[in-house]
């Protein structure tokens, strides 16, 4: 689904950030109003981003097993300068942070999954 040069993946990623943008303000709840319309809507949200973070573990991996691939062939640069150290301890430094991201997303599904099932027990008066 991407081109060559990533575009349409750059697009998706902004967007997907832009949609929590707006679900984030569809639901500020106010003194009197606000929040959810239902605890369907609730549910439903809940749920769905479960997927979202489901979903968030292989996208994190395939962009570490990108990074690794072009640091290993040599395609990748440090931009304050020609040091090889300093652009491997960088990659090494943010390959860490990707592989903690991608156990975070995944405990983050299990949290949001558990809410979910507590969720489903409950009904609205």
């Amino acid at each position: 689904m991407t081109t060559n040069d990533g575009r349409d993946t750059i697009w998706l990623s902004e967007t997907a950030a832009e949609n929590i943008r707006i679900i984030n303000r569809s639901t500020i709840i106010t003194s009197d109003a606000g929040g959810y319309g239902s605890l369907g809507q609730l549910f439903s949200t809940v749920l769905n981003l479960a997927a979202m973070a489901q979903r968030l573990p292989q996208l994190l991996q395939q962009a570490s097993t990108w990074l690794e691939r072009e640091d290993e062939n040599d395609r990748v640069y440090h931009d304050g300068g020609a040091n090889s150290m300093q652009c491997s301890l960088t990659v090494g430094g943010a390959l860490t942070e990707l592989d903690n991201a991608i156990r975070f997303a995944r405990m983050l599904q299990d949290a949001l999954d558990a809410a979910a099932n507590r969720l489903s027990y409950l009904g609205q008066k």
